[in-house]
């Protein structure tokens, strides 16, 4: 079930991002300060969080996933009146996938400036642990026959980056030092893993 209401998520987050009457604002900054074209958003599922505290789990409510089972997955909270919110709002977001390509966590980054902190990711659930994962790990994972490195970076964008450069031999460590689990995932999979983290 989490991974259903995960991959449902995604979807309303992609529907989100392609909906220009709410989404304007992140759609100019991702092509024109990004340069990121829409098939590489494609590729990684990116998406858009709108800036309302329950437009997801609404959502997610009319699909006939249960509230607790939204908090589960890390996408809603309850305030002190025991009511739920968003988690996510008015963040352009990142899917974390697994490497079976199942949607396990999601980073967000803020559209206003103001808004802390600048990423925020899903926190600690029964299928996702930030310290576990990498990120683009599916999607480099699909070329492997063909890779005989692979590039360590820090995080999502870096990774978008180097794939519209045609780089997609990378993977990022979510923003995090570096942990030994996502060490063992890299020597498991490629034999020359080169790390470019920021200094």
């Amino acid at each position: 079930p989490l991974f259903k209401v995960l991959a449902s998520a995604s979807s309303f987050f992609e529907g989100s991002l392609a909906d220009s009457s709410i989404a304007k604002k992140v759609q100019s900054y991702i092509k024109d300060n990004r340069h990121i074209s829409g098939s590489t958003c494609r590729r990684f599922n990116v998406g858009f969080a709108p800036k309302s505290w329950n437009a997801l789990s609404s959502y997610l409510s009319s699909k006939g996933f249960s509230e607790e089972l939204q908090i589960r997955a890390g996408l809603s909270k309850k305030n002190k009146d025991k009511e739920p919110y968003d988690l996510f709002r008015d963040r352009l977001m990142f899917p974390i996938k697994d490497r079976k390509g199942r949607v396990v966590g999601f980073g967000g980054r803020v559209m206003n400036p103001e808004d802390q902190p600048k990423y925020l990711n899903t926190g600690d659930t029964p299928v996702f642990q930030k310290g576990k994962e990498l990120y683009g790990l599916h999607e480099a994972l699909e070329d492997r026959k063909n890779l005989t490195r692979i590039y360590v970076v820090e995080g999502y964008m870096d990774v978008i980056n180097l794939h519209k450069f045609g780089i997609q031999n990378v993977v990022a460590n979510l923003g995090t030092a570096m942990t030994e689990r996502q060490l063992d995932l890299i020597w498991k999979f490629f034999k020359n893993p080169i790390i470019c983290l920021d200094g």
